[in-house]
């Protein structure tokens, strides 16, 4: 069938095919949509296919000049580079858990010094930048004085052996409330992956697990009234010329 329009002075003739003149609303839901029955399909642009064609040229384009500047601007210095440096895995060590009297307080806490890459390798030899580097990363163990040591107790840190190899890998408690909750307060240490050279300088480091810190306590220890105690205590002592006492507070009513 040929249908003929005419617009003002303009004759259009187009083909239409039978189904076309049949297809309506009422026969919609008899078609396949998923297969797209229908349909009249509509053609993409050329203007869509050059848009499409520019922007994958394009793409193309930036990943050889990456792949140029890599593989052969750069290429002599990273396989240098590379043959000479090594992988090491090192310790990322956990923080213990903070200690806090019955108001929240801390009474013992973890402190640990935060160095860029570029300040580490400025403080320390080359040949020793590596090793500083964890020594440096292991947080140390604060305590609110005085009043508190006997209560608190202390921790012993990671060691050494004489080939610089770690036989000791956390803070462990060794007195008072330290060595009694040290299983709740030890964390877990992660790990991490440094790139080191020929000299020991450090050029990436990379985090694979990262470490978690243990869990706090809190304690019905008021910290105010403890060192008050503790001052009574230290002035008479040394008013009287004895070198240590100890305190209780009590009703003496019952």
């Amino acid at each position: 069938m040929i249908v003929k329009i005419f617009k003002k002075n303009t004759r259009i003739t187009a083909e239409v095919a039978p189904d076309e003149i049949f297809l309506d609303s009422k026969n919609l839901p008899n078609f396949n949509l998923q297969q797209f029955e229908g349909r009249i399909e509509k053609t993409i642009s050329k203007d869509t296919i050059s848009a499409v064609g520019f922007l994958l040229f394009l793409c193309l384009g930036i990943f050889g000049v990456r792949l140029w500047y890599l593989q052969i601007h750069k290429g002599e210095e990273y396989l240098k580079r590379s043959e000479n440096n090594t992988l090491e895995k090192a310790i990322l060590f956990a923080d213990r858990g903070i200690i806090y009297d019955r108001n929240k307080k801390e009474l013992a806490w973890n402190k640990k010094t935060e160095l860029s890459l570029a300040q580490i390798n400025e403080i320390v030899d080359e040949e020793n930048a590596a090793e500083k580097k964890l020594e440096i990363s292991v947080p140390t163990r604060q305590y609110l004085s005085p009043g508190f040591s006997h209560v608190l107790g202390y921790v012993s840190y990671p060691a050494k052996d004489k080939q610089g190899n770690y036989w000791q890998k956390e803070l462990i408690g060794k007195d008072g409330l330290e060595k009694q909750y040290d299983t709740e307060l030890q964390g877990i240490n992660g790990s991490k992956t440094v790139e080191t050279d020929a000299r020991g300088k450090i050029h990436s480091e990379n985090v694979v697990d990262a470490p978690k810190q243990g869990v706090g306590l809190v304690t019905t220890i008021d910290s105010r009234l403890q060192q008050e105690l503790y001052g009574a205590i230290k002035n008479l002592s040394e008013s009287r010329s004895f070198v240590g006492g100890a305190g209780v507070i009590m009703d003496i009513e019952n």
